[in-house]
């Protein structure tokens, strides 16, 4: 209740909504017997800290034994188990503009610049270790309090929205602990990753329709192909059209100072 005197008292109705982390809130005086409305509503700005929703959208333990694991059987006389994250390093990437001196950057560094919409494509060659930086990128991602969404392209059967809906509720579902949670977040949160795309079944034209359907429902979407993977040379126009808005780096090779380090 708000000050008041006897004869003139007033309240607030407070309405939370999450999804846009908004809290309308509408006054009523209450001085007779039905509540009036003082003025028309206003709308606060819900902050809600990172912490908190790394807190709320957790990782399946088992999940996370998958995006832990070193991919090898790595041994240390002064650690019991090695982790993925003891052994990795970004790797460095050809930024793929088209102009005559490509630039040189690090993987971590597009997770730091990336902003809601981005679309990135890396390429890279069999054993370059695209799925190696996709985890790392997954896990990132998480940590800012964002919820991606790990995707295999080889497992999809079928790229209808019926399917691909059920198949994004069954991952959610394998992935997080509490999956309705992620179905209702706000999109501008959810970040889709996508592994091989090249190599889904279908070829160009599920590759659009993947993509179309990922667009209407993550906010931003990283995938991995093959480094001979030419969207150039795609033979649906749409898929290639598609594929275009995406920023390309190449993955290279690790160089001397990068196995120093």
């Amino acid at each position: 209740l708000q000050p008041h005197d006897e004869q003139n008292s007033e309240c607030s109705c407070l309405l939370f909504n999450i999804h846009e982390n908004t809290v309308v809130e509408r006054r009523f005086s209450v001085s007779g017997a039905t509540p009036q409305l003082l003025k028309e509503e206003i709308v606060h700005q819900l902050k809600i800290s990172e912490q908190s929703l790394k807190g709320k959208y957790r990782l399946l333990p088992a999940f996370v034994e998958t995006l832990s694991d070193p991919g090898g059987n790595f041994t240390h006389p002064e650690r019991n188990k090695i982790l993925a994250e003891d052994v990795f390093l970004y790797p460095e990437l050809k930024d793929n503009t088209g102009e005559e001196e490509s630039k040189t950057i690090y993987a971590d560094k597009i997770i730091q610049a990336s902003t809601e919409g981005d679309k990135t494509l890396l390429l890279g060659e069999d054993e370059a270790g695209k799925t190696f930086l996709l985890k790392r990128i997954f896990l990132d991602l998480h940590n800012q309090g964002l919820i991606p969404l790990y995707i295999k392209a080889t497992d999809l059967t079928s790229v209808s929205d019926r399917e691909l809906d059920k198949k994004i509720a069954a991952l959610a579902e394998n992935q997080y602990c509490q999956a309705e949670e992620i179905n209702y977040a706000p999109k501008k949160n959810k970040i889709a990753i996508v592994d091989d795309i090249d190599r889904i079944s279908g070829g160009a034209r599920s590759q659009l329709k993947l993509i179309q359907h990922l667009e209407k429902n993550f906010s931003s979407i990283y995938v991995t192909a093959n480094s001979r993977y030419q969207i150039s040379e795609l033979v649906d126009v749409d898929a290639a059209e598609s594929l275009a808005d995406f920023s390309t780096y190449t993955i290279r090779p690790f160089g001397l100072s990068m196995r120093h380090k």
